[in-house]
């Protein structure tokens, strides 16, 4: 409907044009020359006439889009008083161009608000692209590293060899710590990553938190836990030592603290001192037992990584088990997806951590009639390996399920307390984690590498 009068101004030019070449057609017969040069410069003007109107339009259309692209929004004047076909598709223009104008608008504010935030958002935060160029660094980035501004990451080297490698490796998944010294004040960084495709290039968004006074926090409580261990284990030992000793040195003095005569030694003396080395005898060799425990934390190898086939491995870990599993009525289950999953880890050290798992299971059913252990393999989303051990044991109590990471902790008669604490650090040796959630329905422990 917009444009009807505008075809039935061409269909009757096209109407004139056809009249005009039928009278050239009738003049030639009659060998006028006059009637044949009128009709035919006639002829000539209305196609001319016909091709100005056309191209009018699509002058005025290429304009408009050339402007709309220029964004020179000033440029777009019409004529009006064209005709009422016009004057809809003027309108029709115009309106299009409030609408691209608003929203070029709302896109600027947005773009505003959004650089506004990141600017003044706490954590640091660089954008570059593949070649290290930065498309972006915020204020708490300038301020964490004491930049003014850079032009590309390789010039973060000046502030410590290999960080710009740090940040060009990094993989979204990851989560990477770095120290730093700027301006004589440690820090100790921690860098994650996203990827983006923009315009067909990858672009890489890192986030920069400086979280020394948050480790010094977490490290003072954790010495704080371990001395409270150290302390209650040592004084377990020493305290019954140091009494035994005592109540012997006893024995062999008389009441103004001068030595015994040897003919003053009787039976009931000999026998009590023979019960008391005993006592000393088996409190040395616990605190020796909690030497060597405690030294086993701290003195851990260094990975040797090989690739592991984890069905096979975890198969060969059951049957290490098969006499235990048999006696106490307990059936496993072992889901490796897929079936041909590999892994790259120190398979002794790791060996150590899913024994230490499986054996915490089979000794905390307790008096459950219905016993299983579930141990599941597969890859999430992000591409990582995860292993989770389950059971439907009667599950750990909340109070103590964040103590049990802390060495010499436990709630065994006989436990040493340190075979969650070695497997999470054997965990972080394979740059992974450990995570437990439990319930009276059972213990879930999740390996994530």
């Amino acid at each position: 409907m917009v444009y009807k009068k505008f075809y039935i101004n061409i269909i009757v030019r096209i109407i004139l044009l056809v009249a005009t070449c039928l009278l050239i057609a009738f003049s030639v017969p009659t060998k006028k020359t006059f009637l044949i040069l009128n009709h035919s410069l006639l002829l000539v003007i209305q196609i001319i006439l016909l091709i100005r109107y056309l191209n009018k339009i699509n002058y005025e259309l290429a304009d408009f889009f050339e402007s709309i692209i220029n964004r020179d929004y000033n440029f777009l004047k019409f004529p009006r008083n064209k005709g009422k076909s016009f004057d809809k598709l003027y309108d029709s223009l115009y309106k299009i161009e409030e609408v691209i104008k608003k929203s070029e608008i709302e896109n600027i504010l947005k773009s505003q608000y959004l650089s506004a935030a990141i600017e003044n958002v706490a954590t640091g935060l660089i954008w570059f692209d593949e070649n290290g160029n930065v498309i972006l660094i915020n204020k708490a980035t300038r301020q964490l590293l004491n930049l003014k501004s850079i032009q590309n990451i390789n010039e973060l080297d000046g502030l410590i060899t290999g960080f710009a490698r740090v940040l060009k490796e990094i993989k979204p998944s990851e989560n990477r710590l770095l120290k730093l010294n700027v301006d004589n004040e440690f820090k100790q960084l921690s860098i994650n990553a996203t990827e983006l495709i923009q315009q067909g290039k990858r672009i890489k968004l890192v986030s920069i938190q400086n979280i020394k006074s948050e480790l010094d926090e977490t490290e003072l409580e954790s010495w704080q836990k371990l001395i409270r261990v150290l302390a209650h284990e040592i004084m377990n030992s020493i305290g019954p030592i140091t009494t035994t000793i005592t109540a012997i040195s006893k024995y062999f003095r008389d009441k103004k603290g001068k030595a015994i005569d040897k003919e003053s030694i009787s039976d009931f003396t000999i026998n009590n001192t023979l019960e008391g080395l005993e006592i000393i005898e088996d409190r040395s060799i616990g605190l020796k037992d909690f030497v060597a425990n405690y030294r086993q934390l701290t003195n851990l190898p260094n990975p040797s990584f090989n690739e592991i086939k984890l069905k096979e491995f975890i198969e060969r870990i059951i049957k290490l088990f098969s006499e235990e599993l048999l006696k106490g009525n307990i059936n496993t289950y072992i889901n490796v997806t897929p079936n041909d999953l590999a892994l790259i880890a120190d398979e002794k050290l790791l060996s150590h951590v899913i024994i230490n798992l499986i054996k915490n299971s089979i000794e905390g059913f307790g008096n459950k009639e219905s016993r299983e252990i579930r141990i599941v393999s597969y890859k999430d989303k992000r591409n990582v390996v995860i292993i989770c051990i389950n059971d439907n044991g009667p599950g750990i109590h909340q109070d103590i399920i964040d103590k049990i990471f802390i060495p010499f902790f436990t709630t065994k008669d006989q436990g040493s307390g340190i075979g969650l604490s070695l497997s999470r650090q054997i965990m972080r040796l394979h740059k992974g984690s450990i995570d437990v959630s439990s319930s009276e329905a059972g213990t879930n422990i999740r390996l994530t590498f």
